[in-house]
């Protein structure tokens, strides 16, 4: 990378080929074609520090909690604060047309969801706004995970459930 620096005795412009350059404690010796004067030349490193709002932390806004699943913790995805002894959320496969919850092969596609079985041949959308209905009729909880036909979703979470 070419870089501009400016001459400490003439002022004129010092174009310098950094793309060798390997820490920046190391200084190199220039000679300025306009007043053929040598100087040297090195790099610095500066910081710059920013401040943002935190509104959920002063009760301006809510907390956007991501969740993690088969735990009883979720955290602010804004300022980190955690949050425990909340309930173990819970992790539902569906394969074709049966659905179980992890750790048990009983299918509950019938007596949970009744006409609101889940669809073997549903696409992403579709898939989406069951997610969406069975979370309004709170047969899930915001937090579970859903893994349909190998696709992970995370009901609750954004547009999108949360798809992996």
């Amino acid at each position: 990378m070419i870089e501009r620096v400016v001459c400490p005795y003439c002022g004129e412009d010092i174009y310098v080929d950094t793309d060798d350059w390997c820490d920046e404690d190391e200084v190199y010796e220039y000679q300025c074609e306009e007043c053929g004067k040598y100087c040297i030349v090195s790099a610095s490193v500066s910081w710059s520090y920013d401040a943002e709002k935190l509104n959920c932390k002063n009760g301006l806004a809510e907390h956007k909690y991501e969740y993690f699943p088969g735990h009883t913790i979720r955290r602010c995805k804004v300022c980190g604060e955690v949050e425990e002894g909340g309930r173990e959320m819970k992790t539902y496969f569906i394969d074709g047309n049966s659905m179980h919850l992890a750790g048990s092969q009983i299918d509950i596609s019938d007596s949970f969801f009744g006409s609101e079985s889940p669809k073997s041949d549903a696409t992403d959308s579709q898939r989406q706004d069951a997610i969406r209905f069975w979370l309004s009729e709170g047969w899930m909880d915001d937090g579970d995970v859903v893994v349909w036909d190998g696709v992970r979703y995370i009901v609750g979470e954004g547009d999108n459930n949360g798809q992996a």
